[in-house]
């Protein structure tokens, strides 16, 4: 730009800001996923997997930070970012995958683990697993 303009006491300054993009699911990854309409039958196995992914993951002691879907020709991708106490490893994907084939045989699933525990005197969970027992003590007022 310096050489296009007269004047070659020209200083540039960029500023570049990030997007963060949050939908329904939490952080939206515009990287992965596209935005596009899907046909009804695509948007119930999307839903299908969605839910029974968060059951799963909740269920082997995790929290669901985010989650991202795309498709790629016949294939269903599916991008998690979890947390928990420890690191989610390549058992546990198996044991996803293999809950996730009945609903979409063709799923590919990516997932960001995040190392992410709280000690305390007689615990050792996650941070949203603790948040939970606070708020079971803790119930809402009937409206």
């Amino acid at each position: 730009m310096r050489d296009a303009l007269p004047d070659v006491s020209f200083n540039l300054v960029v500023v570049q800001e990030t997007a963060t993009v949050i939908d329904r699911y939490g952080y939206f990854r515009t990287d992965f996923s596209k935005f596009q309409t899907l046909n009804p039958a695509a948007a119930k196995n999307v839903g299908a997997l969605i839910r029974l992914s968060d059951e799963w993951i909740r269920r082997n002691g995790f929290s669901v930070l985010s989650v991202s879907t795309d498709i790629e020709g016949e294939s269903q991708l599916l991008w998690l970012e979890v947390s928990g106490p420890r690191l989610f490893i390549e058992a546990d994907l198996a044991g996803l995958k293999r809950a996730l084939s009945e609903i979409v045989p063709d799923t590919r699933i990516f997932v960001r683990s995040q190392l992410e525990s709280v000690v305390g005197d007689e615990t050792f969970s996650s941070f949203d697993e603790l948040l939970d027992t606070f708020r079971q003590r803790n119930p809402k007022p009937a409206k």
